[in-house]
């Protein structure tokens, strides 16, 4: 099955296991690639990918004993 080539914020916090209201403060932001088309937001898919490839990554640091 091939993506979408755009994604709302409700399937994008759904991909992201974000709550919708991230999102959208994200988008708000311009943290999150988007663009405002009238009302709604739209988010293209392949600025969604790259976005998603230059956050660093969540790593949990050792624990020190």
């Amino acid at each position: 099955m091939t993506e979408p080539l755009i994604h709302n914020p409700d399937e994008v916090a759904e991909m992201l296991k974000l709550d919708r209201k991230t999102v959208y403060e994200g988008l708000k932001r311009g943290e999150i690639p988007g663009r405002r088309v009238g009302r709604r937001w739209i988010i293209p898919h392949a600025a969604l990918i790259e976005w998603l490839s230059l956050q660093p990554a969540n790593v949990p640091e050792k624990r020190r004993r």
